[in-house]
């Protein structure tokens, strides 16, 4: 049986980017403050996944379901 997914991805990403944006300003460390910026554009909008979740349960049949957001190059990939 597969294991649902956790929806932690996209509300904790923002927050670690903020993290690492701070550290890496406070230590001037370029490479932490590079890296904090990608982390932001990685980052999938909660709203889009909440969306996805309302769209999933209007199935006929569907009472609940499990939402999974990631970009995958320039294409955001969606599980149901």
């Amino acid at each position: 049986m597969r294991r649902p997914a956790r929806q932690t991805s996209s509300t904790s990403t923002p927050q670690v980017a903020r993290y690492k944006l701070s550290v890496g300003r406070r230590i001037q460390s370029a490479t932490l403050v590079g890296d904090a910026k990608h982390s932001w554009l990685d980052s999938v909008d909660p709203a889009t996944v909440i969306a996805a979740e309302r769209a999933a349960v209007t199935v006929p049949g569907v009472e609940h379901a499990h939402i999974r957001a990631r970009w995958m190059g320039r294409t955001l990939l969606v599980e149901v």
